[in-house]
């Protein structure tokens, strides 16, 4: 049962992130590419699709801390 406040603070944590991170990618990705068009075509496509992949990844993280939380015998499962 505690496993789930830490996945509920864990998922509230990451929601936060999303815009903080959202809008440092707006920042990041015309200084990280070179030339304009390469430039242009990735800050539309983040700023189009950043959203979607920021969720997926959220869920993604929530996911895996999920899986390790579920785990009783600790690392020698695998």
């Amino acid at each position: 049962m505690e496993n789930i406040l830490y996945l509920l603070v864990f998922l509230a944590f990451e929601v936060v992130l999303i815009p903080f991170v959202y809008i440092k990618m707006l920042v990041v990705i015309p200084w990280a590419t070179m030339g304009l068009f390469t430039s242009i075509f990735y800050e539309v496509f983040w700023f189009i699709g950043g959203i979607v992949i920021l969720i997926f990844m959220a869920l993604r993280d929530v996911y895996h801390f999920m899986w390790i939380l579920s785990m009783h015998d600790g690392c020698r499962e695998n």
